[in-house]
């Protein structure tokens, strides 16, 4: 199941840039019966860029629900919104959610809760989104993702690929892969570095996007 991410204004209960590993728990099943514009702004990871551009322009379904939700507001060219909370990658708040095990995190660092014990541990990763592309210039020619500290790397094969793409460490290929992708495809890596996965493709010159938090 890929990790869902919430780029809507924070409420009474769900806050903003909120990313989800095992799909939206039930506990929130009240509160997306009273907003349902939250469904419009609960997306897979990969589409959080995409989300979040879109509720900046006037227009989109994604603007009218990120303007419902912050009470009649909604964000600017820049981000900024009547003093809505903005969708930003730059100060990116994440809470993991894994069962019954909560981890927010944000700029400061991170708090482990469990049964009600919190302990401040060191932060890991990005403060930032990184969204990319990258292309197999040559079929079993790997080529290594950025370096870029992170916590998750969701790995989309491009829709346009007629073949097939392989990632996995540095030793992918063909015939050695951890996940093998067909178009539109995608994948999340829990990894501590995005240099950590490499892809190969079964043709030359198509590729992928990654998103890495």
């Amino acid at each position: 199941m890929s990790a869902m991410i919430y780029v809507g204004p924070t409420l009474s209960g769900l806050r903003q840039n909120e990313v989800f590993r095992d799909g939206v728990p039930a506990n929130l099943t009240p509160l997306l019966e009273q907003y349902p514009e939250i469904a419009i702004l609960l997306v897979p990871v990969s589409q959080a860029p995409a989300t979040m551009a879109a509720s900046r322009r006037k227009g989109t379904p994604e603007y009218e629900a990120y303007r419902k939700l912050s009470g009649g507001t909604a964000p600017g060219p820049d981000g900024g919104g009547g003093g809505a909370d903005r969708p930003s990658v730059g100060s990116l708040a994440v809470k993991l959610i894994e069962s019954d095990i909560a981890m927010p995190v944000d700029i400061q660092g991170v708090s482990l809760i469990n049964s009600g014990e919190e302990l401040p541990v060191k932060q890991t990763g990005s403060r930032q989104i990184l969204t990319s592309v990258l292309n197999v210039a040559v079929a079993g020619n790997r080529v290594q993702l950025p370096n870029y500290p992170c916590r998750l790397v969701t790995v989309i094969a491009k829709d346009t690929n007629t073949g097939f793409i392989y990632a996995g460490s540095n030793n992918v290929s063909s015939s050695v892969y951890g996940v093998k992708l067909k178009p539109d495809a995608s994948y999340d890596f829990e990894v501590s570095n995005a240099n950590m996965i490499w892809i190969d493709a079964s043709v030359s010159g198509e590729g992928i996007s990654f998103v890495a938090l």
